[in-house]
């Protein structure tokens, strides 16, 4: 096997490493993973083509690792958050408001171009999903997902688990798509001939949170088949599973 010293000494391969990564994020982000060279990467992070592949391999493990430390980042500051509202509740459910914002909140807020590139890589796995992108979301989004969820059935009494379930999967695809499309001249601005914009970032932020937690404390989904009763409480139904 060859020595990382035949290349480049430790902290020389970390700090290549990390240019490329960067210039990566920033490119992806502002002009898409397909639109975005392995040249362009190069000459924004002062290194070259042999250095991505030595490093990374191909475009797409260099995505690939861009997506893995974005789930990271991502989940642990929304556990953080979790924990934080944990506190603040002292022992008794977490208010189904604050667990959505949470779960909101890297979607529409921070830095453009990081919440823009988390938005498109999560895309990509939703239409295109590879092992590589299955063992991202597993390490990382499931887990959240488990907690999230375990937070909002105990916020939702009186909702049978399977509608917590439902409703959490349908929030997640009403976030990737509002999230997307919020430059000048989005659909929403087009249709509404502007009283409606997801442009203006604060607007969009209640709206949605108002629609999800209105769709998130609704009347129980009536039950059909062997599925649990409308009405039955959803905290035991947890923790059988």
């Amino acid at each position: 096997m060859r020595s990382k010293r035949t290349f480049e000494s430790d902290d020389e391969e970390s700090k290549t490493r990390k240019a490329i990564l960067r210039s990566a994020e920033r490119l992806f982000a502002t002009r898409g993973i397909e639109a975005t060279t392995m040249r362009e990467i190069t000459a924004d992070a002062g290194t070259n083509l042999a250095a991505v592949n030595y490093h990374f391999g191909s475009k797409q493990e260099l995505a690939y690792a861009l997506f893995e430390r974005l789930a990271a980042e991502v989940c642990a500051g929304r556990h953080a958050e979790l924990d934080e509202i944990e506190r603040d509740a002292g022992g008794k459910p977490a208010s189904v408001e604050a667990i959505v914002r949470v779960f909101l909140r890297p979607y529409v807020e921070g830095d453009e171009g990081r919440r823009l590139l988390l938005v498109r890589l999560i895309q990509q796995h939703r239409l295109e999903p590879t092992a590589v992108t299955r063992r991202v979301s597993a390490a990382h989004f499931d887990p959240l997902a488990a907690r999230t969820t375990k937070m909002l059935c105990r916020g939702l009494p009186q909702l049978p688990a399977r509608d917590v379930f439902w409703r959490y999967h349908l929030m997640v695809g009403a976030v990737m798509a509002s999230a997307f499309d919020v430059a000048p001249g989005n659909r929403l601005s087009r249709i509404s001939r502007g009283a409606a914009d997801s442009a203006r970032r604060a607007e969009l932020i209640e709206q949605t949170v108002a629609f999800l937690v209105n769709a998130m404390q609704g009347e129980p989904t009536p039950a059909s088949g062997e599925l649990d009763k409308p009405g039955k409480s959803n905290v035991k139904a947890f923790k059988r599973r």
